[in-house]
């Protein structure tokens, strides 16, 4: 009985951050505000709301991983993942938005050639 509320749980805990991400990107997809709280309580794995994140999460990954090599406090190494987590997202965002500004520029230059 035990046994089996051990594996169920154990599911949960890797179903549930997964599908909540996964729903998230579905029903409010470029959010901001959800982008960080999925990178502060779903971290590493919150990053896949936005695409392309398996090198954002291999990245935090290899961090947590280096700083384990230095503490060995838990607590350290879930804060200091976090924040590194936290920091990514932001700047994912940051650069997206860069991106869109760029190419609505490319857009609006297009259409200003077309007219002359």
């Amino acid at each position: 009985m035990q046994d089996e509320f051990i594996q169920i749980f154990n599911l949960l805990v890797v179903l549930v951050p997964i599908s909540s991400v996964l729903l998230c990107r579905k029903y409010f997809p470029n959010n901001f505000w959800v982008g960080i709280v999925l990178s502060i309580v779903a971290f590493p794995i919150g990053h896949f709301y936005m695409g392309k994140g398996l090198s954002y999460v291999v990245i935090i990954v290899l961090f947590v991983c280096l700083a384990s090599i230095i503490t060995h406090n838990e607590v350290v190494l879930v804060i200091a993942g976090c924040l590194v987590s936290l920091i990514l997202m932001i700047l994912r965002f940051k650069i997206e938005s860069i991106h869109k500004i760029e190419s609505i520029h490319k857009i609006e230059e297009i259409s200003y050639r077309d007219r002359e």
